[in-house]
């Protein structure tokens, strides 16, 4: 049996998990093709891409806003905390997620594709593949699907 976050396969079929409740069953014989393939995580990328970038360029507009109509007092040590600051922490904080969202978008993970009579269903392995699982997969797959399990 191979178990990851959002996968469960063993003799009777492949489990599709979600938050580790099985959501759907899928029989072997029901499948016609196993594809393995190192695809982009995300299924739209592009749009988490454009957003990220979107927001970083934002962040960095009202950066150099900021910056440029700061004035240079002395700070004071008593204990507030001026808006200003908070303002600025509040922009890096905007900056850094624009940064993640784009890493996320970026990033690429081995993807199964089942196909099943008109319809596929697309699975994440990245659990497995930090595992180092993949291999172990694809004999179990090869084994259980009469086609073969292309990989690239």
């Amino acid at each position: 049996m191979i178990k990851s976050d959002n996968l469960e396969i063993d003799e009777h079929g492949i489990y599709i998990l979600r938050n580790n409740i099985k959501k759907e069953h899928i029989d072997f014989y029901q499948i016609h093709k196993v594809e393995i393939k190192r695809e982009f995580r995300l299924r739209y990328w592009y749009i988490s891409l454009l957003s990220g970038v979107f927001v970083l360029i934002v962040a960095v507009y009202w950066l150099s806003n900021f910056i440029s109509d700061i004035s240079y007092n002395a700070i004071r040590f008593s204990g507030d905390i001026r808006a200003p600051w908070l303002l600025f922490i509040s922009l890096l904080i905007v900056a850094a997620m624009g940064i993640m969202i784009v890493k996320s978008s970026i990033e690429k993970t081995m993807i199964l594709y089942l196909y099943l009579n008109k319809r596929f269903k697309r699975v994440s392995l990245l659990y497995l593949e930090k595992k180092g699982l993949v291999n172990e997969l694809k004999i179990f797959l090869n084994k259980r699907i009469k086609t073969r399990v292309d990989s690239i």
